[in-house]
């Protein structure tokens, strides 16, 4: 990158080994939301090594971006479901510094439910679903969209 503009802070971002202009205003916004679950993100961040404290908004305007994603429907259960939701936390804290910068919304059925599974504890949010064949649920494109709207 070129020279930073005036009053703006220099960070690297290690995971791209890309430097990126944030405003001190960015940092401060970004600083507060990071501060809901500091302990937390502090023992998650040991875990997987972040090194920054960049916003999403100014994440999204430096890669011509227009709108922020802050919440993320999970149309899957068992370790798909996991799986995506680590790497987006993993992602989220490393890049942003808050892992619980976007929001996770997961569809679960009775079944999913009682058994406790593993996404449903790490979710933010649980939409309860028919169980059943997938025909009734998680490959129910209608309902998917209709929760979507509804999790809005």
């Amino acid at each position: 990158g070129g020279a930073a503009p005036a009053g703006s802070a220099r960070r690297t971002l290690s995971a791209h080994a890309e430097e990126y202009d944030v405003s001190e205003e960015d940092e401060l916004k970004s600083s507060d939301a990071a501060s809901s679950d500091s302990l937390q993100q502090q023992r998650y961040g040991e875990q997987f090594g972040a090194t920054t404290t960049m916003n999403m908004e100014a994440w999204v305007r430096h890669h011509n971006g227009n709108r922020v994603i802050k919440k993320l429907l999970i149309a899957n259960n068992g370790i798909a479901a996991v799986k995506c939701i680590k790497y987006v936390r993993n992602w989220c804290y490393t890049t942003f510094g808050d892992m619980n910068a976007i929001h996770f919304v997961c569809m679960a059925t009775p079944e999913d439910i009682a058994s406790n599974a593993e996404y449903i504890r790490m979710a933010d949010e649980v939409v309860p679903v028919p169980g059943g064949s997938n025909n009734y649920n998680y490959a129910n494109v209608t309902m998917i969209a209709t929760i979507a709207a509804q999790t809005k």
